[in-house]
């Protein structure tokens, strides 16, 4: 069992990994249920060495230029969050120059956990509590991006990253039934299996993108390109401790802690690779509801009893418990990864649920507010050039599907995803994005889009009145600008800008 000073020790290693990055290549070219119910969720839910068998041709007639992904390139982006980059400015630095790539890839999905759950992006603005999480700041002493967006809800957002297209286009908008991933989708993995064909590829964790008829039923996963699949295929856990494993459309019925269940699948596909490179999408459903308490051995806190009333008196402190318990299992992954010849990225898939966001963060999960779309991203390892940096740049979650593809040496389809290589390659230090969009679309909620550009973001929640904010000067998003006042003409200029931008985004196929 993994416990807490294997945790540590996996710290030290990993951050002196990280800082000593460069030295080590010498070859450099976030629902509404009771939180103490057991039941599913009613709301949610440089150097490496380049890959040698990226197809047979080497390339596809797909373009990855933003400009066919359609997002137009150009103004830097955000305010500058963080003191990270001023650690940096001692460290040694790497030329750029041909892209550096990975050998392996390792995506790791936190599931419900916004940048306020996250100790690596406090700066200081807010009173907040956080969880223990060494190994997530050791991830993110890698490249840390401070704007980085998804979709409000669990679904749509692995939607984006598996097809590197936004909802409206895929039909992946919301978490109802009926909104499960068409079966001519171009994914993630049908393109390793197509480029790479040595690439052991595998889908452990959450999968929640539809498991109809026409999918396979239980081997949606599968049928959707992943070569091995481990995990539960809908929505939330009945309990952590009991709930229906499926591997490659076999029920198996499980009582092994599931964090710790995703860590041992992910680790057994590792190291059956053997020599083959590999790519491991990797969404445990921590630190999703229902709130239960982790073993003992992967959290700090000894105060909380485990039982119902008291998870339902102090949902925060079991959902900051599972936060812990999501780190220790991401430092036991961190222990067998190579970090010379793996990129390591780590995400959530949207923001903090409303039962357990701190106060003085506005919106949540399942809102177009910052609190339910400003996501947790940073990256590690091989790729990362000049780690102990912070980019203000505008991403999203759609780019994870250009950034694993490009770091293996493949060519994207063209998508709405733009790479986040030149970040990691440190060779962009302004934003590939002039703009970000999200959408939410519950009927048990509320419909509706956001945009922002660098500066002002747009919210149009479907019969109510638009609203636009300033991000640099009011980040909390307390002071809504409309109506704009007609005197204000670079406001009204702007504002214009935002709204021809989503509804030409919107009409767009």
């Amino acid at each position: 069992m993994f416990t807490t000073i294997s945790s540590r020790a996996c710290l030290v290693a990993l951050s002196f990994c990280l800082v000593s990055l460069t030295a080590c290549k010498s070859d450099p070219d976030p629902s509404d249920t009771d939180p103490g119910d057991t039941g599913t969720d009613a709301v949610e839910d440089a150097g490496i060495d380049t890959m040698p068998d990226v197809g047979a041709d080497g390339s596809t007639d797909a373009s990855t230029d933003a400009d066919d992904a359609g997002v137009d390139s150009g103004s830097d982006a955000g305010t500058d969050a963080g003191t990270d980059a001023e650690d940096a400015e001692d460290a040694p630095m790497v030329d750029a120059g041909e892209p550096t790539l990975a050998r392996n890839v390792l995506l790791i999905i936190a599931d419900d956990l916004g940048v306020d759950a996250v100790s690596s992006y406090d700066d200081g603005s807010l009173p907040l509590e956080y969880a223990d999480t060494p190994n997530l700041a050791a991830l993110c002493g890698g490249v840390r991006f401070n704007n980085a967006w998804s979709a409000p809800t669990c679904t749509p957002t692995r939607g984006t990253m598996l097809t590197g297209r936004y909802g409206f286009r895929t039909g992946l908008l919301a978490q109802e039934s009926g909104d499960v991933i068409d079966i001519d989708e171009v994914t993630l993995p049908r393109v390793l299996t197509d480029q790479v064909p040595r690439m052991v590829h595998a889908n452990i964790g959450k999968w929640h993108l539809g498991n109809s008829r026409a999918l396979g039923n239980l081997d949606a996963p599968n049928t959707m390109g992943w070569s091995h699949y481990a995990g539960n295929i809908s929505r939330a856990l009945p309990a952590y401790d009991d709930w229906t494993k499926v591997v490659d459309g076999v029920e198996v019925p499980t009582t092994g802690y599931a964090m710790v269940e995703h860590t041992d699948d992910a680790l057994a596909v590792i190291e059956g690779a053997g020599d083959d490179p590999w790519f491991v999408w990797f969404a445990t459903n921590a630190p999703h509801s229902p709130f239960h308490l982790p073993p003992a051995e992967l959290h700090s806190r000894d105060d909380l009893s485990g039982d119902a009333m008291d998870i339902r008196r102090r949902p925060e402190e079991y959902y900051l418990a599972m936060v812990e318990a999501f780190d220790s299992e991401v430092g036991r992954l961190l222990e067998s990864v190579d970090l010379d010849e793996t990129l390591v990225i780590f995400i959530g898939d949207n923001g903090t649920p409303p039962q357990v966001i701190q106060s003085g963060i506005t919106g949540a999960k399942n809102t177009l507010y910052e609190g339910g779309l400003n996501v947790p991203l940073c990256a590690a390892g091989a790729g990362v050039v000049n780690p102990g940096r912070t980019s203000d740049a505008l991403v999203h979650s759609v780019d994870m599907f250009a950034t694993i593809l490009e770091s293996v040496g493949a060519v994207p389809p063209a998508s709405d995803s733009v790479s986040l290589l030149p970040y990691l390659n440190d060779t962009r230090a302004d934003s590939a994005r002039e703009w970000v969009f999200s959408q939410l679309a519950d009927a048990r909620t509320r419909t509706g889009q956001a945009l922002r550009d660098d500066r002002y973001k747009l919210i149009r929640y479907e019969g109510e009145p638009d609203e636009l904010y300033d991000l640099l000067e009011d980040p909390f998003e307390r002071t809504n600008l409309m109506p704009v006042p007609a005197s204000d003409a670079e406001l009204t200029a702007r504002l214009a800008e935002l709204e021809a931008t989503m509804d030409e985004l919107l009409a767009s196929e």
